[in-house]
């Protein structure tokens, strides 16, 4: 598991995405149209 973590978090982050680690989240929102 800790691999395939890894690697969903590396696409994440080539894609544009930001992690906070050590941070809660109280929710998420997904687009499709979003740019």
């Amino acid at each position: 598991p800790a691999k395939l973590i890894e690697v969903v978090k590396q696409r994440f982050i080539n894609s544009g995405g930001t992690i906070y680690e050590g941070s809660s989240i109280s929710t998420i929102s997904v687009y499709d149209d979003s740019v």
